[in-house]
Formats: structure tokens, C-alpha cells, sequence
């Protein structure tokens, strides 16, 4: 459903990331054609199972403009003074910024694109893992949560098309 969706958006469209459950686009959710095969199918599905909220495709943020990186890393690149009820988009590419506090998503966003502008070779960053299967095995130890320094790999994903 989802590559039957983006197939079916204007060539121009700019689309930032496609996951498994959705994408973002520069766009509005009226530009999505739901006429398809696919669609038609998860429409009637929805109908059977929730007969008072059948829309297949639901708008989670609304954002001025975002910085899209690497794998899973996306950041709303707004003003101090924007809201909006859904909040910013705060993807961090398996990255973590060391002390946030009481940051707020907007703020956090605009650290991380001021981490990405500033970036070196040289920049490493907290990167949170599990603990591998060999390292299971041989040191007999449980799946846990490591902490563990890593190279910034916070590079730019190139899109083609027209920009936000």
C-alpha cells in the first residue's frame, strides 16, 4: 500500500522518507490517491473492523521544513516560537544527544541540526545498542542495553526531485 501511494503522487512530489507504516512528503494527505487496488483493500478492511474511523492513511505532523539523514534520521527544522499539536518529527537515526533534560522536541531538533552543520570526521556521539549474539555467547552475559561511543555518521541523503 504504501509503494502504491507514492507511485501514485505528482512526479515532482518531494518525499523524505518512506518506513513501513507511512511516509513524509511535502504534501497533503488529499494528494494521496486512494482509488488503488491495495487501498480499496485496506479501505474495505478498515470498514469491517472499525466501521466509525475507516481512513487508511492518518496526518501525524505538519512542519515547516525538515533535515532528512542518514537512515531513520529525521529532524523539523522550525523556529524557537513554532507549535503544532503533533509536535515536531524527531527521528534520531539511532543517535543520542548526551544530557537532554527537559529539552523540548523543537529545541532537541535544532541541537541536532546544529550537531549535523558542525560535524567533523572526527565527531563522535553516544549510540545506544543490545548486546550482540557472540558477545552473549562467549562472555555469557544477558541482551541488555549498551552505551557506547561512535563515529557521527550523520551524512546528507541525496533527493531527487524538487526540495521542501
Amino acid at each position: 500500500m504504501l509503494i502504491e501511494a507514492i507511485s501514485g503522487l505528482p512526479a515532482d512530489t518531494w518525499i523524505g522518507t518512506a518506513t513501513t507504516d507511512g511516509f513524509l512528503f511535502a504534501g497533503t494527505l488529499a494528494e494521496v490517491d486512494l482509488t488503488g487496488p491495495v487501498a480499496q483493500a485496506f479501505t474495505a478492511a478498515r470498514q469491517r473492523i472499525t466501521p466509525d474511523k475507516h481512513a487508511v492513511w492518518e496526518v501525524k505532523h505538519v512542519v515547516p521544513r525538515v533535515l532528512v539523514i542518514k537512515t531513520r534520521g529525521t529532524f523539523t527544522a522550525a523556529p524557537p516560537d513554532w507549535s503544532d499539536p503533533h509536535g515536531p518529527v524527531l527521528a534520531k537515526a539511532g543517535y543520542r544527544l548526551p544530557d537532554i533534560g527537559d529539552m523540548s522536541e523543537t529545541a532537541q531538533c535544532a541541537e541536532w541540526i546544529d550537531r549535523y552543520r558542525t560535524r567533523s570526521y572526527d565527531t563522535h556521539m553516544l549510540n545506544r545498542t543490545l548486546t550482540s549474539l557472540r558477545r552473549q555467547y562467549f562472555d555469557l552475559v544477558d541482551l541488555q542495553n549498551e552505551e557506547r561511543q561512535v563515529k557521527c555518521r550523520l551524512r546528507h541523503e541525496e533527493a531527487s526531485g524538487k526540495g521542501p
